[in-house]
């Protein structure tokens, strides 16, 4: 299902039309990419570094990409105390927390991007041990250069409002069958086709 994206995305660089109804324009519109994935999940963890990340540098002309870190949690409970159950269990919450607060915080989609793989990078090769999020948010806040969205991040992880951002990813997510998930939409008529 993910390779596909490897088969339209080059249509894009090479400004050919798209092979579905609506026409593309590079002047105006922009493939809007959303993707659907889970903080500890091996395969949302191998398509964000072995597929998006590599490619971006690439694409980031043709495409906007928002990052929706919920998968297959379930909300619990919402107003006024948001409570959810991850996949892969409550570190996996909230590390979809913090994935929550960088989508919002870190404004330039490519430091978004390099700053999500790096969490990728550092948390999994951990999981023998509760990972610290805040950690790895500082890691790779240095890593990267984001000295100044750290304590964004970190205070929104922290804080209700990480909480209400996981909620509402968890309502754009919906049901889906497989984690991750790719929608791809864009051109004047906004179909979209899962990936």
């Amino acid at each position: 299902m993910i390779p596909l994206l490897l088969l339209y995305l080059p249509l894009v660089i090479l400004d050919s039309p798209l092979p579905w109804s609506y026409s593309y324009s590079t002047e105006t519109d922009q493939i809007i990419l959303d993707v659907f994935y889970e903080s500890l999940c091996p395969d949302s963890k191998n398509f964000i570094l072995h597929t998006l990340s590599p490619a971006f540098p690439e694409l980031t002309p043709y495409i906007s990409i928002t990052l929706v870190p919920y998968g297959k949690a379930r909300t619990i409970q919402s107003e006024p105390d948001y409570q959810f159950s991850c996949q892969h269990g409550s570190d996996e919450c909230q590390g979809n927390l913090y994935h929550n607060c960088a989508e919002k915080h870190i404004t330039d989609q490519a430091m978004k991007i390099q700053f999500i793989s790096c969490m990728f990078r550092n948390v999994i090769p951990s999981r023998n041990a509760d990972p610290d999020w805040h950690t790895i948010a500082s890691q790779c806040s240095d890593q990267e250069g984001l000295y100044d969205q750290l304590a964004k991040v970190h205070n929104c992880a922290v804080d209700l409002e990480g909480k209400l951002l996981h909620y509402k990813a968890g309502l754009k997510t919906g049901t889906r069958g497989f984690i991750p998930t790719v929608e791809m939409s864009g051109g004047s008529e906004g179909g979209k086709v899962v990936l």
